[in-house]
């Protein structure tokens, strides 16, 4: 039903993964997702979990506002999800 991406160029960067949804294909789908990682080491601060969690939710948007992204969702629900890790714990992961 996707084509995951890695690393996708978007004109505002690249996006971690974009599940670019097959529309030729299935063109009744209803979503589409961009997924934005982020790492922190295992003794950086808490706060650095939470500048990283901001990073994310900033590239997703932008990623989201480019043309590339827009014509390829078509008129699918895009969600926007940011992962956070801190070694190996996810204390981040959410919709934005």
């Amino acid at each position: 039903f996707y084509r995951p991406i890695s690393e996708q160029d978007t004109q505002a960067g690249y996006v971690d993964i974009f599940l670019c949804p097959l529309l030729e294909i299935y063109s009744d789908m209803k979503h589409s997702y961009i997924v934005e990682l982020k790492y922190a080491k295992y003794k950086d601060p808490e706060r650095r979990v939470e500048e990283l969690r901001q990073e994310a939710i900033a590239q997703a948007n932008r990623y989201a506002d480019t043309e590339t992204v827009k014509n390829a969702v078509g008129n699918t629900k895009l969600h926007k999800i940011v992962v956070v890790y801190k070694g190996m714990d996810m204390p981040v992961c959410e919709e934005v």
